[in-house]
C-alpha cells in the first residue's frame, strides 16, 4: 500500500489521474511485487526506499524544492539500513553530484550528504559494534572499486551478460520491453527529453546492478547459480520502469486531468 500510494502521488505531479491509477495497478499486480508482499524478506522494503530515493531526486530537479532532495537523502540512507551490502546509494549520490554541477548549485551535494551520511554511518557503527568487523564508508567505496578493477575480465563480462539476460531480462518481460521503447521515445522525440533525468537515474542504478552482478558472480558463483538472488534484487527496477513509462505515455496525451 505504501509503494502504491507513493507511486501514485509521484505520478500525479506530472500525469493524469487515469494514468496514475492504471500505472499503480499495473505495478502492484506485477507478480514479484505482489508475491513479496506476502514474504518477510528485505527486498520489498528496500525497493520502496530506493525507488523513493530516486524519484525524489527527479521531483527535486523539476519542482526546484529542496525538501524533495532531503526526502531523497533520508530514503536513500534508510535503504542502507534495510540492505547494507548493495551499493545502489552510490548511484543516487553520483546523480545528485552531476545534477548539482550541471545546475551550478554545488551546495546541494552538501545538503544531500548532511542528511544521508549520518544515518548511513549510524547503521555501520551499530553493525560494527555487533560483529567487530565494521568498515568506514570510504573503505566501503574503495572496496567496491578495487574489486572491479582487480577482477575485470572480458570473458567473464560476457558470461554475466548471458546470465543476466536469462535470469533478469527475460523475467522482466513486457515491462522491460515497454521501458526500452520509452527510452527510445525519450531520445528521439524532443518533447520527451525533459524526462532525461529519471531515465538517467534508472540507467545509473542498472549500471550499478550489472557491475555488482559481475563482482558477485565472480566471488560467489555458487550462490548465484540458481538466479534467485539477483531476481529478488532486480525487483527494485519495476517501480522505476513503470514510472518512466507512465511519464512518456502522459507526454503523448492531450492534457493532464
Amino acid at each position: 500500500m505504501s509503494l502504491g500510494i507513493s507511486l501514485y502521488g509521484a505520478l500525479r505531479e506530472f500525469t493524469s489521474r487515469k494514468t496514475g491509477m492504471i500505472s499503480t495497478l499495473i505495478l502492484l499486480t506485477t507478480q514479484p511485487i505482489f508475491y513479496h508482499s506476502l514474504l518477510s524478506l528485505t527486498n520489498l522494503p528496500y525497493t520502496v526506499y530506493l525507488f523513493l530515493g530516486a524519484v525524489y531526486i527527479y521531483l527535486w530537479d523539476k519542482k526546484k524544492q529542496i525538501g524533495y532532495l532531503i526526502l531523497s537523502a533520508l530514503f536513500a540512507s534508510l535503504s542502507t539500513w534495510t540492505r547494507s551490502v548493495e551499493p545502489f546509494w552510490l548511484g543516487l549520490l553520483l546523480v545528485v553530484f552531476l545534477v548539482s554541477v550541471f545546475r551550478k548549485k554545488i551546495w546541494n551535494i552538501l545538503i544531500f550528504s548532511i542528511f544521508f551520511f549520518p544515518i548511513h554511518e549510524a547503521w555501520k557503527v551499530f553493525q560494527g559494534s555487533l560483529t567487530s568487523t565494521g568498515t568506514s564508508t570510504v573503505a566501503e567505496i574503495i572496496g567496491y572499486t578495487g574489486t572491479i578493477r582487480t577482477q575485470f575480465d572480458v570473458s567473464r563480462w560476457i558470461q554475466v551478460a548471458v546470465y543476466l539476460y536469462k535470469y533478469i531480462v527475460i523475467p522482466w518481460g513486457a515491462i522491460f520491453i515497454a521501458f526500452i521503447l520509452a527510452t527510445m521515445s525519450m531520445l528521439i522525440l524532443k518533447k520527451n527529453r525533459k524526462l532525461f533525468l529519471i531515465f538517467l537515474l534508472t540507467y545509473t542504478l542498472l549500471g550499478v546492478f550489472v557491475t555488482g552482478s559481475f563482482v558477485f558472480r565472480v566471488g560467489y558463483a555458487g550462490t548465484f547459480a540458481s538466479g534467485d538472488a539477483p531476481q529478488r534484487l532486480s525487483m527494485l527496477f519495476y517501480p522505476l520502469f513503470v514510472y518512466c513509462i507512465a511519464l512518456v505515455l502522459q507526454s503523448h496525451s492531450i492534457k493532464k486531468v
